[in-house]
Protein backbone atom coordinates (compact mmCIF):
# COMPACT_ATOMS: atom_id res chain seq x y z
CA UNK A 1 0.00 0.00 0.00
CA UNK A 2 1.31 3.32 -0.91
CA UNK A 3 1.64 6.20 1.81
CA UNK A 4 0.06 9.06 0.92
CA UNK A 5 0.89 12.92 2.10
CA UNK A 6 -2.51 14.52 1.70
CA UNK A 7 -4.41 15.51 5.35
CA UNK A 8 -0.48 16.27 6.93
CA UNK A 9 0.97 19.74 7.67
CA UNK A 10 4.43 19.92 6.08
CA UNK A 11 6.80 21.30 9.34
CA UNK A 12 10.60 22.12 9.61
CA UNK A 13 12.31 20.77 12.42
CA UNK A 14 15.64 22.56 13.61
CA UNK A 15 18.42 22.44 16.02
CA UNK A 16 20.48 25.49 15.48
CA UNK A 17 24.03 24.03 14.29
CA UNK A 18 22.98 20.67 14.61
CA UNK A 19 20.18 19.00 12.39
CA UNK A 20 17.37 20.73 10.34
CA UNK A 21 14.54 18.71 8.14
CA UNK A 22 11.35 18.87 7.29
CA UNK A 23 8.45 16.39 8.66
CA UNK A 24 5.22 15.90 8.10
CA UNK A 25 2.48 16.13 11.14
CA UNK A 26 -1.01 14.69 11.23
CA UNK A 27 -3.18 17.33 13.39
CA UNK A 28 -3.82 14.37 15.66
CA UNK A 29 -0.12 13.40 16.73
CA UNK A 30 1.64 15.22 19.58
CA UNK A 31 4.20 17.87 17.62
CA UNK A 32 7.73 18.19 18.76
CA UNK A 33 8.98 20.73 21.11
CA UNK A 34 11.41 21.97 23.50
CA UNK A 35 11.70 18.43 25.21
CA UNK A 36 12.31 16.47 21.93
CA UNK A 37 15.37 19.03 20.97
CA UNK A 38 16.59 18.18 24.62
CA UNK A 39 16.25 14.52 24.08
CA UNK A 40 18.07 14.38 20.63
CA UNK A 41 20.68 16.45 21.87
CA UNK A 42 21.17 14.64 25.14
CA UNK A 43 21.22 11.13 23.24
CA UNK A 44 23.62 12.56 20.57
CA UNK A 45 26.19 13.37 23.14
CA UNK A 46 26.55 9.99 23.91
CA UNK A 47 25.92 8.33 21.07
CA UNK A 48 28.31 10.59 18.90
CA UNK A 49 31.21 9.00 21.45
CA UNK A 50 30.08 5.26 20.66
CA UNK A 51 30.53 3.01 17.98
CA UNK A 52 27.58 1.85 16.18
CA UNK A 53 26.05 -0.95 15.64
CA UNK A 54 23.33 -0.11 19.04
CA UNK A 55 19.79 -1.18 18.63
CA UNK A 56 17.52 1.90 19.53
CA UNK A 57 13.83 2.11 20.57
CA UNK A 58 11.93 5.77 20.31
CA UNK A 59 9.33 5.19 22.95
CA UNK A 60 6.21 6.75 22.36
CA UNK A 61 7.87 8.02 19.24
CA UNK A 62 4.89 10.37 17.84
CA UNK A 63 5.53 11.08 14.15
CA UNK A 64 9.20 10.07 14.53
CA UNK A 65 11.41 12.79 14.60
CA UNK A 66 13.15 12.15 17.66
CA UNK A 67 14.40 8.48 16.34
CA UNK A 68 14.34 10.11 12.91
CA UNK A 69 17.48 12.75 13.67
CA UNK A 70 19.41 10.44 15.66
CA UNK A 71 19.25 8.51 12.94
CA UNK A 72 20.78 10.96 10.52
CA UNK A 73 23.11 12.53 13.33
CA UNK A 74 24.59 9.12 14.06
CA UNK A 75 26.46 6.19 12.63
CA UNK A 76 24.30 4.29 9.88
CA UNK A 77 25.06 0.73 10.99
CA UNK A 78 22.77 1.89 14.28
CA UNK A 79 19.49 0.18 14.27
CA UNK A 80 16.16 2.35 14.90
CA UNK A 81 13.08 1.09 16.42
CA UNK A 82 9.86 2.99 17.09
CA UNK A 83 6.62 2.38 18.14
CA UNK A 84 3.39 4.38 19.71
CA UNK A 85 0.30 3.39 21.10
CA UNK A 86 -1.23 5.76 18.37
CA UNK A 87 -2.18 4.05 14.89
CA UNK A 88 -2.10 7.32 14.29
CA UNK A 89 1.53 8.56 15.32
CA UNK A 90 2.84 5.04 13.96
CA UNK A 91 1.42 5.77 10.32
CA UNK A 92 2.99 9.75 10.55
CA UNK A 93 6.01 7.86 10.90
CA UNK A 94 5.85 5.55 8.96
CA UNK A 95 5.22 8.73 6.43
CA UNK A 96 8.40 10.67 7.63
CA UNK A 97 10.89 7.80 7.36
CA UNK A 98 9.54 7.02 3.60
CA UNK A 99 10.26 10.62 3.30
CA UNK A 100 14.06 10.66 4.53
CA UNK A 101 14.63 7.92 3.72
CA UNK A 102 15.61 5.74 7.02
CA UNK A 103 14.99 2.83 7.37
CA UNK A 104 13.17 1.55 10.68
CA UNK A 105 11.25 -1.22 12.15
CA UNK A 106 7.65 0.49 13.44
CA UNK A 107 5.03 -1.05 15.81
CA UNK A 108 1.96 0.42 17.30
CA UNK A 109 1.09 -1.38 21.08
CA UNK A 110 1.26 0.10 24.73
CA UNK A 111 4.61 0.59 26.36
CA UNK A 112 7.05 -2.42 25.73
CA UNK A 113 4.18 -5.01 24.80
CA UNK A 114 5.06 -5.30 21.50
CA UNK A 115 8.64 -5.71 21.95
CA UNK A 116 8.65 -8.66 24.04
CA UNK A 117 10.94 -10.55 22.04
CA UNK A 118 12.99 -7.64 21.30
CA UNK A 119 16.48 -6.20 23.29
CA UNK A 120 17.50 -2.97 22.91
CA UNK A 121 21.12 -0.84 23.59
CA UNK A 122 19.19 2.24 24.25
CA UNK A 123 15.25 3.40 24.72
CA UNK A 124 14.25 6.92 24.54
CA UNK A 125 11.60 7.41 26.78
CA UNK A 126 9.64 9.82 24.42
CA UNK A 127 6.17 9.27 26.36
CA UNK A 128 4.17 12.15 28.11
CA UNK A 129 5.76 13.13 31.46
CA UNK A 130 3.49 16.42 32.84
CA UNK A 131 0.55 16.51 34.69
CA UNK A 132 -2.52 15.33 33.29
CA UNK A 133 -4.58 17.99 34.90
CA UNK A 134 -1.96 20.53 33.62
CA UNK A 135 -2.46 19.02 29.98
CA UNK A 136 -6.29 19.25 30.44
CA UNK A 137 -5.89 22.62 30.81
CA UNK A 138 -3.36 23.51 27.90
CA UNK A 139 -3.65 23.46 24.44
CA UNK A 140 -0.34 21.25 23.94
CA UNK A 141 -2.71 18.12 23.99
CA UNK A 142 -5.37 18.88 21.58
CA UNK A 143 -6.87 16.02 19.90
CA UNK A 144 -4.02 13.88 21.64
CA UNK A 145 -4.29 12.34 25.09
CA UNK A 146 -2.47 12.45 27.80
CA UNK A 147 -3.21 10.09 30.62
CA UNK A 148 0.26 10.37 32.72
CA UNK A 149 -2.13 11.07 35.95
CA UNK A 150 -2.18 14.00 38.17
CA UNK A 151 1.47 14.37 39.40
CA UNK A 152 2.40 13.13 35.62
CA UNK A 153 4.50 10.46 36.77
CA UNK A 154 2.06 7.46 35.90
CA UNK A 155 3.58 6.62 32.52
CA UNK A 156 7.17 7.12 33.32
CA UNK A 157 7.14 4.94 36.15
CA UNK A 158 5.85 2.32 34.48
CA UNK A 159 8.18 2.58 31.50
CA UNK A 160 11.22 2.31 34.71
CA UNK A 161 9.75 -0.49 36.20
CA UNK A 162 9.39 -2.42 33.17
CA UNK A 163 12.52 -1.51 30.59
CA UNK A 164 15.30 -3.79 32.38
CA UNK A 165 12.71 -6.45 30.43
CA UNK A 166 14.13 -5.23 27.00
CA UNK A 167 17.42 -3.57 27.39
CA UNK A 168 20.52 -5.65 26.80
CA UNK A 169 23.26 -5.80 29.26
CA UNK A 170 24.95 -2.45 30.28
CA UNK A 171 21.46 -0.86 27.89
CA UNK A 172 20.56 2.42 29.35
CA UNK A 173 17.27 4.76 29.31
CA UNK A 174 16.71 8.52 29.09
CA UNK A 175 13.71 9.95 30.52
CA UNK A 176 12.74 13.33 30.45
CA UNK A 177 11.71 15.16 33.72
CA UNK A 178 8.99 18.16 33.68
CA UNK A 179 8.97 20.40 36.64
CA UNK A 180 4.96 20.41 35.97
CA UNK A 181 5.21 16.66 37.51
CA UNK A 182 6.26 15.24 41.01
CA UNK A 183 9.83 14.94 39.41
CA UNK A 184 10.93 13.97 43.06
CA UNK A 185 8.56 10.78 42.46
CA UNK A 186 10.27 9.88 39.15
CA UNK A 187 13.57 10.24 40.03
CA UNK A 188 12.90 8.24 43.48
CA UNK A 189 11.41 5.49 41.04
CA UNK A 190 14.42 5.78 38.71
CA UNK A 191 17.05 5.32 41.36
CA UNK A 192 15.44 2.16 42.52
CA UNK A 193 15.33 0.54 39.31
CA UNK A 194 18.57 1.52 38.02
CA UNK A 195 22.30 2.05 40.03
CA UNK A 196 23.21 5.49 38.09
CA UNK A 197 20.57 8.66 37.16
CA UNK A 198 22.48 10.95 36.04
CA UNK A 199 21.04 14.41 34.84
CA UNK A 200 22.44 15.00 31.48
CA UNK A 201 20.42 18.24 30.01
CA UNK A 202 18.70 20.71 31.88
CA UNK A 203 16.97 24.06 30.82
CA UNK A 204 14.54 26.24 32.59
CA UNK A 205 11.92 28.04 30.29
CA UNK A 206 8.87 30.40 31.16
CA UNK A 207 5.19 29.38 30.70
CA UNK A 208 3.14 30.56 28.20
CA UNK A 209 1.05 33.31 28.90
CA UNK A 210 -1.97 31.92 27.73
CA UNK A 211 -1.71 29.35 30.42
CA UNK A 212 -1.76 32.57 33.69
CA UNK A 213 -5.64 32.70 33.60
CA UNK A 214 -5.08 29.44 35.60
CA UNK A 215 -2.40 30.46 37.93
CA UNK A 216 -4.37 29.76 40.84
CA UNK A 217 -5.25 26.20 39.91
CA UNK A 218 -1.36 25.59 39.03
CA UNK A 219 -0.97 27.67 42.85
CA UNK A 220 -3.25 24.59 43.96
CA UNK A 221 -1.24 21.53 42.05
CA UNK A 222 1.43 22.89 43.31
CA UNK A 223 0.15 23.16 47.11
CA UNK A 224 -0.38 19.37 46.47
CA UNK A 225 3.02 18.67 45.32
CA UNK A 226 1.37 17.62 42.07
CA UNK A 227 3.83 20.25 39.94
CA UNK A 228 6.30 22.30 40.75
CA UNK A 229 8.39 25.80 39.53
CA UNK A 230 9.47 28.73 40.69
CA UNK A 231 8.91 32.06 40.13
CA UNK A 232 10.68 34.91 39.16
CA UNK A 233 9.73 38.74 38.95
CA UNK A 234 6.04 37.48 38.39
CA UNK A 235 6.88 35.10 35.82
CA UNK A 236 6.18 31.56 36.23
CA UNK A 237 9.33 29.41 35.40
CA UNK A 238 9.35 25.36 34.26
CA UNK A 239 11.97 23.52 33.70
CA UNK A 240 13.36 20.21 31.70
CA UNK A 241 15.65 17.93 32.31
CA UNK A 242 17.13 14.61 30.33
CA UNK A 243 18.10 12.11 32.99
CA UNK A 244 20.40 8.40 31.44
CA UNK A 245 19.37 5.53 33.49
CA UNK A 246 21.77 2.84 33.76
CA UNK A 247 23.38 -0.06 35.95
Amino acid sequence: MSLSYNNYAKKKFKIKKLIEFNFYLNEDVFEPNLTSKLLIESVYSTLNKKNGRMSILDLGCGCGVVGMALSLLTDKSNKFNFSDVSIKATSNAKINLKKLNIIGKIRTGSMFQQWTNDKFDLIIDDISAISSKVASLSQWFDNVSCESGDDGSLLTNKVLANSKKVLNKNGSIFIPILSLSNTEKIIECAKQKFKNVKLIKSIKWPLPEEMYKYKHKLEGFRNLNLINYSILYDKIICETSIYKCYD
